[in-house]
């Protein structure tokens, strides 16, 4: 997609596609602050705690830039990547990771926001509970050597593209919670605090979830928005009533409970499941929630309502979002066209049209086969 007029956009002009909890591909069944819990509660724990099947370096290959890595420290002493248990390899693991790929690419940028479960602005205990400031720069000292020199100064990432191809040809942004005691101020990383937008969001299908993205599409078109990173959540979180249906399912109990137990989860949805559909792990949930989500997507690009940056559940190798085995919805191309509209207002070459053309015909993705998701029926647009 060859056009001059990207060169002059910066990260902070343009809308990235990113991964929620992007580590939790990798999880262990060990908590990462409880890690002498019983095996059984780890387990429970992780089947609603993964978001992701890819790699990081197969997350990058689709077309994902922006990186959302939780950490936390382990009571061994070892920081590890997070979503309530921990990844099998130590955090900087995967930073290594992300810095090979890096070694291998030209002319791409991440943003990475570095926590311990997405709060962009609890610090001290309240982020990293039981860690000593000391422990939390040591870390942040070993994050930045990891990287090998691929982390860029912060006040960098309003540069346009081709400045920073100047400065280096490929390079990651960090936005840092706990920015004070995590990084002791570094200029390296941003003040998640100070420069995030990270309200609302989520992505259980609701009527009140879209009307809160509705009023957040208004915001982001407000002449007043503010000079913040607007990052847009698509992510879909277990319910306690999913929770309680797959205990019920995995456990010994009389079938009356169980029968309860999965009619509960089902009403929770809010949505015509008549079969009593309930989500048996957080990878199936998303998929569930990915459907309903391709339509708020598109919204946000109809109405070029576009945040600084997407995270979603579930990626595919094409840069989709999966919602089912078979299917999945073109993320990544409807990311790129609302890029491709932030530089085409006097006209885009030929090459971008057709690129925008050929995307816009992915975005029709009909309900999964019925039977895969257990459903009797095809739910219908929950607001159309």
């Amino acid at each position: 997609m060859a056009d001059s007029r990207f060169g002059d956009l910066s990260l902070w002009r343009m809308t990235l596609p990113g991964s929620h909890d992007t580590l939790s591909y990798d999880l262990s069944d060990e908590l990462t602050e409880l890690p002498s819990a019983p095996p059984a509660v780890g387990n429970i724990v992780r089947t609603f705690a993964v978001t992701q099947s890819l790699s990081i370096t197969d997350q990058l290959d689709a077309g994902i830039r922006f990186l959302d890595f939780r950490v936390m420290r382990s009571p061994d002493g070892g920081w590890y990547g997070t979503h309530t248990v921990r990844t099998r390899r130590p955090a900087l693991d995967y930073l290594a990771e992300i810095a090979r790929w890096l070694d291998a690419s030209d002319g791409e940028y991440l943003v990475v926001f570095l926590s311990r479960h997405g709060a962009e602005c609890l610090k001290g205990e309240d982020q990293y509970p039981h860690v000593a400031i000391a422990d939390k720069q040591d870390f942040w000292a070993q994050f930045e050597s990891a990287a090998r020199g691929h982390i860029m100064q912060a006040r960098h990432i309003t540069s346009s593209l081709s400045s920073l191809r100047a400065t280096r040809r490929s390079g990651m942004f960090v936005l840092a919670s706990d920015h004070e005691e995590m990084t002791g101020n570094s200029s390296m990383a941003l003040d998640a605090c100070a420069w995030l937008n990270n309200t609302g969001g989520g992505g259980r299908p609701s009527r009140w979830q879209y009307s809160d993205d509705r009023l957040y599409m208004k915001d982001l078109l407000s002449p007043e928005r503010s000079g913040k990173y607007y990052l847009r959540s698509m992510a879909s979180a277990a319910s306690r009533e999913e929770v309680l249906a797959h205990i019920a399912s995995e456990s010994w109990v009389p079938t009356r409970w169980r029968s309860i137990a999965d009619s509960d989860c089902a009403r929770a949805y809010g949505l015509p499941v008549p079969s009593g559909y309930c989500a048996p792990d957080l990878s199936s949930l998303g998929k569930f929630c990915n459907y309903y989500n391709r339509r708020v997507l598109i919204d946000y690009l109809n109405l070029g309502a576009h945040p600084n940056a997407f995270y979603v559940d579930m990626v595919t190798v094409d840069g989709g979002l999966q919602v089912s085995d078979a299917d999945e919805f073109d993320f990544y191309g409807l990311v790129m066209v609302m890029n491709i509209n932030s530089v085409c207002t006097e006209g885009c070459s030929a090459e971008l049209l057709r690129f925008a053309a050929a995307r816009k015909g992915n975005w029709t993705v009909a309900w999964p086969n019925s039977s895969e998701l257990g459903l009797t029926s095809i739910p219908p647009e929950l607001w159309a």
